[in-house]
């Protein structure tokens, strides 16, 4: 199968595959493609725009984590006071520039926060596109994973490793 924005997709035994990259502010981020079913050309359009439009969609993605953080029960909340608990003073240091805990507020911990991966499933009616954002894949598993919909909606925020 051939799509324009993704090109040749491999076919799975249940659907198509595809993986690349993007780059975002300098970074690169994996891109993965993953259908249970053979897509629509018009799956795959809906799903190219999140590529298309990435800073359009971090931005999102990002206001929608930055609205969890005031819910002390959300995962965002738990992703940070978690973080700050296990990193060690050495890596609070190389990352905020102190090792004291009590100087990090969560919204500098957040401006941290980078899209590490974009994962699409265009077949998927509830959730088509989810951006994970990590501290650094270095020091931890744990992502924030922020999914969108069809159209473009956040539908969750999570802490997933």
């Amino acid at each position: 199968m051939h799509h324009a924005y993704f090109g040749e997709l491999a076919s799975a035994p249940t659907g198509v595959e595809w993986s690349g990259e993007i780059a975002v502010d300098g970074s690169r981020v994996d891109v993965w493609l993953t259908t249970d079913i053979e897509p629509t050309a018009a799956q795959l359009d809906t799903a190219a725009t999140f590529l298309r439009e990435v800073h359009r969609f971090d931005r999102i993605a990002r206001e929608a984590v930055a609205a969890e953080l005031e819910d002390d029960d959300s995962a965002v909340a738990l992703y940070v006071t978690h973080h700050l608990a296990e990193l060690s003073d050495a890596d609070l240091a190389a990352t905020f520039g102190t090792s004291r805990r009590e100087e990090i507020e969560p919204s500098r911990f957040l401006v941290r926060l980078m899209l590490d991966h974009v994962g699409l499933r265009p077949d998927d009616p509830t959730y088509l596109a989810t951006f994970d954002y990590t501290l650094d894949r270095k020091l931890t598993q744990y992502v924030l994973a922020v999914t969108f919909d069809q159209s473009g909606e956040v539908v969750s925020v999570e802490m997933e490793s």
